[in-house]
């Protein structure tokens, strides 16, 4: 959130039940943001990676398109951040190796 806001948004949590986390506002355009934290615990193939839930609950459903924007995934360990766009994550589980910071890796311009 700090992050968000240092770009311009204005952050706003929910006051009810909503299927996102917070809701950046800037220039009139709000975006509903879902959050999602993992440690560094699987491995995969000789390196360490991170494994983010992308279902809801207990993984029974998948987010609905009409009613999340972005993903932020988001490492406990060291803070990094990956940025998706919700109708690009297809699986229940998005991963992301220690070294392979991918396309969406810190990428708050997708929000833009």
């Amino acid at each position: 959130m700090t992050r968000m806001m240092r770009l311009g948004y204005t952050v706003l949590h929910p006051q009810t039940t909503e299927p996102y986390d917070f809701l950046a506002v800037k220039d009139g355009r709000h975006i509903r943001i879902q959050v999602k934290a993992a440690s560094k615990t699987n491995h995969h193939r000789g390196s360490q990676r991170y494994s983010f839930n992308v279902c809801r609950g207990r993984c029974k459903k998948m987010y609905d398109d009409d009613t999340i924007d972005y993903f932020v995934f988001v490492s406990l360990d060291t803070e990094k951040c990956w940025v998706a766009k919700a109708d690009t994550i297809k699986s229940k589980f998005f991963h992301v190796g220690e070294n392979n910071a991918g396309k969406y890796y810190e990428a708050w311009h997708l929000m833009d």
